[in-house]
């Protein structure tokens, strides 16, 4: 797809795509914003989630994640 636009400088495309993404970085919102920012029944539901819960349920998130990237790196 590239070879079709030769007149599109893809290394400038890249380099602003990379300088954009750095920017998105240095802009990330506190975790305080972000709930803000969700809906009211949403904010009230994460309040009664223990800090115990949620560490549960990262490490399921993780377990699966690697048993995700694992079936990837076997299907390959």
């Amino acid at each position: 797809m590239m070879k079709r636009h030769r007149e599109i400088r893809w290394s400038e495309v890249a380099r602003a795509a990379i300088v954009d993404y750095l920017k998105k970085l240095g802009q990330r919102s506190s975790g305080q914003e972000v709930l803000e920012s969700l809906p009211a029944d949403t904010r009230n539901m994460l309040k009664n989630v223990t800090e115990s819960r949620a560490r549960e349920f990262y490490a399921k998130v993780a377990e699966r994640e690697w048993k995700r990237i694992k079936s990837l790196t076997l299907a390959s």
